[in-house]
């Protein structure tokens, strides 16, 4: 395993995305991550490099919600960056952490992160108000990536790691702090890279 859960654990939970090996098709440039199909970053790999379909979501806790709105880690995968992840542990959320897993093995060639919760509510901007990612770590089975990300709404690109894995865990060492609140805010995380084989991935 990737380490034990910490509190209000949740187990794997069915993403809504589309279930299958790669995200569906699409003409023309992304809405959110620009051309769905990116010039190869390896000399491994000859295929282009797809944003791949997240079978299944968890995160370590989870905020509870507020009326109608929720956190749970599908919000990363929705396409609105009005909706996020929120974690659920009182004070520092450093050691929190989101898992995507595939129905396939994936040899990512990259990782993007939309950080923060980008959506404003009357007055109150919760991209401010909430603490966003500073310093992660992305985990797969066999590989550890260290990686810092700036501070601005737009999605920020993480290279690697190029180990072909089934699952992909983005760990929170350090944060920059809200303003108001001090769980960590992630609204988008995508996954690119290229199936490494015909095999499943098991449970």
């Amino acid at each position: 395993g990737l380490g034990g859960m910490r509190v209000r654990s949740l187990g794997p939970e069915r993403a809504t995305h589309q279930r299958g090996r790669r995200a569906p098709a699409r003409d023309g440039p992304h809405p959110r991550w620009g051309p769905a199909v990116a010039e190869p970053t390896s000399p491994w790999e000859a295929a282009p490099e797809v944003e791949w379909s997240v079978a299944e979501a968890s995160a370590s806790s989870v905020l509870e919600p507020d009326g109608c709105v929720t956190y749970e880690p599908q919000r990363t995968l929705d396409g609105q960056p009005e909706t996020a992840w929120n974690d659920g542990v009182d004070g520092d959320p450093t050691g929190e952490w989101l898992e995507s897993t595939f129905d396939t093995p994936v040899r990512i060639a990259r990782s993007e992160v939309r950080n923060g919760y980008d959506k404003t509510v009357g007055d109150l901007d919760l991209f401010d108000a909430n603490a966003r990612v500073r310093d992660l770590t992305i985990e797969t089975e066999d590989t550890s990536t260290e990686a810092q990300l700036s501070d601005p709404r737009e999605p920020q690109s993480i290279g690697g790691p190029t180990a072909a894995a089934c699952r992909v865990r983005v760990v929170v060492d350090s944060v920059y702090k809200g303003s108001r609140f001090t769980d960590v805010a992630v609204s988008e995380v995508a996954f690119f890279g290229t199936e490494d084989s015909d095999d499943t991935c098991a449970d």
